[in-house]
């Protein structure tokens, strides 16, 4: 899923996107506007100083927004992900440019079908290269969007999620879920790159669950990673090499996102229809849902600038 920014004034607050209208979710903002998706088009809101915050539409237009990133070196640079296709703004949203489509492949060879992108992440250090995670594969764009590679070198497999270690954008790790045409340890789970995407190891020792939604990584400390799966959460404090259980106090293990806040001591998972769960220093979880109407969480964050609001 996806992060957020310091430097960011105005934050998507409450990024718990609820799957009450299928595919809508809210996202990152840049410093002075708000962004939401869903199956038409992007809008924006101002602040209530500038505006009533009534949302505007900023396009593109007609397609299904599945994802949305910020670069964290500039806020103006952002992506947004569809059915295939991939847009750029470097205005803060104000004109969308087409950059480029994405296909499934098969082994190395790339079909004629478009594959929906279901994440996107920018490099903490350069807001030219993104990768992008589909329902085949990873792909990474090292100048803006303009050419694509995937360096998925197999079947078919579904990126859900995709984290950049902030202070070593070499380490990229990758969520993975089921795939059509083969289900098998070699192409689901967790895998990591150290070099900056061009390869990927395995490094799902310890997940007794798979199916992984959503994979983050600490603020500031390259070695602890943290999954969500349809199993459960999982920590690893060794750089992915090893993973361990984290469930005690879940009574909904089906997990749809994770976030971290800044220091790296709260960790939060939204779930499958049992709101959102929050665990302090890697402890036991408990379940924070007062005033929740609707408790399927498909992505949720933390504000950077206030840690308390989520």
């Amino acid at each position: 899923m996806r992060k957020l920014l310091p430097l960011l004034i105005v934050l998507l607050l409450a990024l718990i996107a609820v799957y009450g209208a299928a595919g809508q979710d809210l996202l990152e903002a840049d410093p002075s506007i708000a962004h939401t998706e869903n199956s038409a088009e992007i809008h924006l809101a101002a602040p209530a100083a500038e505006t009533d915050g009534t949302w505007i539409s900023g396009g593109p237009i007609g397609g299904y927004v599945t994802c949305l990133a910020v670069a964290p070196s500039n806020p103006n640079v952002m992506y947004a992900g569809t059915k295939g296709q991939i847009y750029k703004t470097s205005d803060g949203g104000a004109t969308w440019t087409w950059v480029g489509q994405l296909y499934y492949y098969l082994g190395d060879t790339p079909l004629t079908t478009a594959a929906t992108i279901l994440d996107l992440e920018v490099a903490p250090d350069n807001p030219d290269v993104v990768y992008a995670g589909t329902e085949s594969g990873i792909n990474i764009s090292q100048n803006g969007g303009r050419d694509w590679i995937n360096t998925w070198p197999g079947y078919l497999v579904v990126v859900n999620s995709i984290a950049i270690d902030p202070t070593n954008p070499q380490n990229v790790l990758i969520g993975t879920g089921d795939t059509p045409y083969q289900r098998s340890e070699e192409v689901i789970g967790i895998f990591k790159s150290t070099d900056g995407g061009e390869s990927w190891v395995a490094k799902s020792t310890g997940l007794t669950n798979l199916y992984v939604r959503d994979v983050e990584i600490h603020p500031s400390n390259s070695l602890i990673y943290f999954a969500g799966t349809e199993g459960g959460a999982f920590i690893s404090v060794d750089g992915g090499n090893n993973w361990s259980e984290n469930n005690n106090g879940l009574s909904c293990t089906e997990i749809y996102s994770m976030a971290i806040d800044d220091t790296g001591s709260k960790v939060l998972a939204g779930t499958y229809w049992g709101g959102v769960y929050r665990s302090i220093n890697m402890g036991a979880w408990e379940q924070k849902i007062t005033g929740m109407k609707n408790t399927f969480v498909w992505d949720l964050d933390v504000n950077p600038i206030d840690n308390s609001i989520i």
